[in-house]
């Protein structure tokens, strides 16, 4: 009987250290790889996305990702709305009149870009905000808000799998889910277009 006892004991404690030891490996596992697949943060760098919120914009020059601007005019009959899209990349920077809600282009005008002049334009971005957003709830509805005035639009990417977008308008600076300042990233965008008040001349969003 003492001999069973015995027995029973030394099994149990042989189970008890390999369950030990199957914890101690897994805690020693999940801490390395925890600290080498992580990538760092760099302090160069805040741009991150995070829930969707923010892009990295200046990941751009070498991904080659556009970036985007558009005024949206007032809603009148289709024949009577127009837009004002800016869209620029490394290579190409792209201004077009819209017309309608089915977006017609109407007129455009291109002209070649570099990769450094990308580089300045999209940092100069990043320091007004230009993916800065807040979350859409309480924010209004981009269709329904502001039919008399502009609707804006920031976009990174756009029709890509890895689109981002927010807006805003020039009713209130409580609608919408950019938090860009606005006027800064509108200028910057416009003094990508050469001759850009002479291109847009005539087009009327009000």
């Amino acid at each position: 009987m003492k001999d069973y006892i015995r027995y029973a004991i030394g099994v149990g404690m042989l189970i008890l250290a390999i369950v030990v030891m199957v914890v101690l490996f897994n805690i020693i596992r999940n801490t390395i790889n925890d600290g080498g697949d992580k990538p760092q943060e760099s302090s160069q760098n805040q741009s991150k996305v995070v829930d969707g919120k923010k892009v990295d914009l200046l990941a751009a020059p070498t991904s080659n990702q556009s970036v985007r601007f558009t005024t949206r005019g007032a809603v009148y009959g289709n024949e009577r709305h127009f837009s004002i899209r800016i869209t620029v990349d490394r290579n190409t920077r792209l201004v077009e009149v819209v017309q309608g809600y089915d977006q017609t282009v109407v007129k455009s005008q291109s002209s070649p870009n570099t990769q450094d002049s990308y580089k300045a334009f999209v940092e100069a971005l990043n320091g007004a905000g230009f993916t800065k957003s807040v979350d859409a709830e309480g924010r209004g509805a981009e269709t329904q808000t502001c039919p008399l005035g502009y609707i804006y639009s920031f976009e990174v990417a756009p029709g890509t799998n890895s689109s981002f977008r927010t807006w805003s308008n020039s009713c209130k600076k409580a609608e919408g889910t950019s938090q860009a300042n606005r006027d800064i990233v509108q200028q910057l965008f416009q003094r990508q277009i050469p001759d850009y008040d002479k291109f847009v001349q005539g087009v009327r969003l009000s």
